[in-house]
């Protein structure tokens, strides 16, 4: 994730420099025809014309780029503050409890690269989770089996003991939220509560292992959405997000680049040439200093 968005940040960024030299060689160019250096129909005019084309075809997509850029930060940047958020709803974490437990909510499913953090969390601090952030976790865990990750029965031993009382208390409720859970095939689930209940674990591990179990639990997606996030304002989210340092935003970066760009494309060794014929002609009429766009004869 990190690496993705360096790369994204570092190429926005030349694309915005890039950006302003093309609009400096454009202005460029217009004077130039505009101006009658070069007159209609010479070699001179269709090569500028060629040029205003390349350049403005060019920065036509750099811009299209920058706004998809834009776009997808302000997404990120949604989705980082809804995580956030959700976070700090956990009033029993202190801190550093919020911000591993923020570090789960980036994730939409577990693999076993997670079991370590996953084993300190469950030992130290899932007691404390509310029943949604519960909730959260356990969609991660499943959504790692469901995406074949690992088998339940692989899951380091206190999130398994965790994760299947937690189950065997939702498989003997009858509340809606856990209507799911009934389609359950009816032999997995009596075999596992019977298991469960006569304290025989690693048995009903390797019950959970079936596939009735990771098609029907916790099959809300785990990503955190942005429109998780009802009201905000402005300060709570600037205390939210103060421990998650914010990137340069696309709009700084512009007004950085734009400033001390100079365009690359440099048209005063240009060597303008009439294409024989001796008669002076006007200005291209389409090219104004107004910036119109010109056309080859």
């Amino acid at each position: 994730m990190v690496a993705r968005r360096e790369f994204v940040k570092l190429g926005t960024t030349q694309e915005i420099a890039e950006a302003g030299q093309l609009r400096a060689a454009v202005e460029n160019i217009l004077a130039m025809l505009a101006s009658g250096t070069a007159y209609q129909g010479s070699a001179s005019s269709i090569l500028l014309a060629t040029m205003l084309d390349s350049a403005k075809s060019r920065l036509a997509q750099i811009e299209r780029n920058i706004e998809e850029a834009e776009k997808e930060q302000r997404q990120r940047r949604a989705s980082e503050l809804a995580i956030a958020y959700k976070a700090t709803l956990e009033a029993k974490l202190n801190a550093e409890e919020q911000r591993q437990y923020a570090e789960f909510l980036e994730k939409e499913h577990f693999t076993k690269s997670d079991f370590g953090s996953l084993e300190s969390f469950y030992t130290k601090t899932w007691d404390r989770l509310s029943e949604g952030g519960k909730s959260e976790m356990s969609q991660r865990v499943w959504g790692g089996v469901r995406t074949k990750e690992y088998e339940f029965s692989e899951l380091p031993d206190v999130v398994k003991e965790k994760e299947a009382q937690r189950l065997y208390n939702a498989l003997q409720s009858q509340a809606p939220t856990h209507q799911s859970l009934r389609r359950i095939a009816p032999e997995d689930r009596n075999d596992f509560i019977k298991a469960w209940g006569d304290n025989r674990r690693n048995e009903a591990f390797e019950i959970l292992d079936r596939p009735s179990f990771a098609q029907n639990v916790s099959l809300k997606a785990g990503a955190v959405k942005a429109e998780s996030v009802k009201a905000i304002t402005q300060s709570e989210a600037a205390r939210i997000l103060t421990p998650h340092a914010a990137e340069s935003n696309i709009e700084e970066a512009s007004k950085a680049t734009n400033a001390a760009g100079v365009a690359n494309l440099k048209l005063d060794d240009l060597q303008l040439a009439d294409s024989g014929d001796s008669k002076s002609k006007p200005p291209l009429p389409e090219m104004r200093a107004s910036g119109s766009k010109a056309k080859a004869p």
